[in-house]
């Protein structure tokens, strides 16, 4: 499988999100943080999905990866905006 933008995107946010979770472990961080990272890795994690389908070509009439992405996206937004309402008010 060769990695697009996303994909590097997605793995330096879920390295980011793991070193975070050491920090709320030692309660030197808010998880509302944490969730806004994740938020972000699964947007750009959608992003790939979606990617890797173009890439896979319109053979296919239901084209699953592609929904899957469209999912993950839109559960990323979601959690960004969770965690964002939290943290301003």
């Amino acid at each position: 499988m060769k990695l697009n933008k996303f994909s590097i995107l997605t793995l330096i946010f879920s390295i980011l999100c793991l070193i975070l979770v050491s920090f709320y472990f030692f309660n030197k961080l808010n998880f509302d943080f944490i969730a806004l990272f994740l938020g972000l890795t699964q947007i750009f994690s959608g992003l790939s999905h979606i990617k890797n389908s173009k890439n896979l070509g319109e053979n296919n009439s239901i084209n699953g990866t592609k929904i899957i992405g469209i999912l993950i996206l839109i559960i990323g937004i979601l959690l960004i905006i969770a965690a964002s309402i939290k943290i301003l008010f």
